[in-house]
């Protein structure tokens, strides 16, 4: 049985990030270590098939993503639901863009599923020591990186930053945005990290001399903290990643631009955010629904759960309604927090 204790969390949420040997099993693992083994070789022939990666005001790697995300689609693959993107590139010492790195993203593929599992008690405790940051949890992220074979050090990031001066809702003492990682083969992660980095995405060249690696075979990163991969051998190399994001932290991913619209609708909501199974949303039932805006709106259940796995909602003080939600972009209605903003209402605009 694997246990955390308070040094355990102090180190994740003061230092933004937790070298482990261990953790308790979770469903979602064995979904990603799966889809990886099916697919990964697959993944790696056709971006190799699409060199040079170099693309114009762009990341390195970004039309090559682009292209094999269209033939799985479409192609013999046939895998709906699984995309590739260029992430932040590999860079050298003097920071110039030496190549790409890419994510392979499975969290359209695990939306059709219905809710995520819970995290086991162990992990929810270690990453949500509050109670209300479980209420309503998400997970945000679900793949693995793809890294050529020889690529540099990438360059230092955050995965989540505002973009505003002064952001609303910054980070205070506990962390909102984790990334569980782990290598598919077992071995050492390697990925570096700056602790206490919660920099808002700034980089000095100082944080370049402090970053330090990791070698353990788990690890817990804050995805608000400075980090990078390091450099690769002579091979592809890959590094599976689950990204969890608690109550409070889906609120701020709302606002000052942390994430944009489109990626507000590939999210997957854990059990924890819904009452009992999708067949149990029964007409009437009082939800809220998310609009293109990115902002969540009061609604009824119209009907029932349709074949096509998507319900159409009534929205309140609206005599109209919209289908085609699915259950990713529908949740309870939310309870305020004694220290949260109470939920603004708002005029939806079609």
């Amino acid at each position: 049985m694997v246990c955390f204790g308070d040094e355990d969390r102090r180190k994740l949420h003061e230092d933004g990030c937790l070298e482990l040997h261990g953790w308790p099993h979770w469903e979602v693992f064995s979904m990603v270590e799966g889809y990886h083994r099916r697919l990964s070789a697959q993944v790696v022939s056709l971006l190799e098939a699409k060199k040079p990666w170099k693309d114009e005001d762009q990341r390195p790697g970004t039309a090559a993503a682009w292209e094999v995300s269209r033939e799985m689609e479409g192609g013999p693959l046939c895998t709906p639901g699984v995309y590739v993107s260029a992430v932040h590139p590999s860079v050298n010492d003097q920071c110039e863009e030496t190549g790409p790195r890419f994510y392979v993203s499975i969290i359209e593929a695990a939306i059709r599923r219905g809710p995520a599992p819970r995290l086991p008690p162990a992990l929810e405790e270690l990453v949500w020591p509050r109670l209300k940051d479980r209420r309503e949890p998400w997970i945000t992220e679900l793949g693995w990186t793809l890294v050529p074979p020889g690529s540099d050090p990438q360059t230092l990031h955050v995965d989540i930053l505002s973009s505003e001066e002064e952001p609303p809702r910054p980070r205070r003492s506990v962390g909102r945005f984790h990334h569980l990682l782990w290598k598919c083969d077992g071995g050492p992660c390697t990925t570096k990290v700056v602790c206490t980095g919660f920099t808002e995405g700034t980089v000095e060249d100082w944080h370049y001399e402090v970053q330090r690696q990791v070698r353990s075979p788990k690890l817990i990163l804050d995805s608000e903290m400075l980090h990078c991969g390091a450099s690769t051998p002579k091979r592809w190399t890959s590094t599976l990643t689950v990204q969890l994001c608690s109550t409070s932290g889906w609120r701020a991913l709302h606002c000052a631009g942390r994430a944009s619209q489109d990626a507000l609708w590939y999210v997957w909501p854990m059990e924890a955010q819904v009452k009992g199974t999708p067949e149990m949303w029964a007409p009437g039932a009082k939800v809220e629904a998310l609009w293109e805006d990115g902002f969540w709106y009061a609604a009824k259940i119209a009907k029932r759960k349709r074949s096509d796995d998507t319900y159409r909602v009534l929205w309140e003080d609206e005599d109209t309604s919209t289908s085609g939600f699915l259950l990713s972009h529908i949740r309870a209605r939310a309870e305020s927090d004694e220290d949260d903003e109470a939920p603004v209402k708002r005029t939806r605009k079609a």
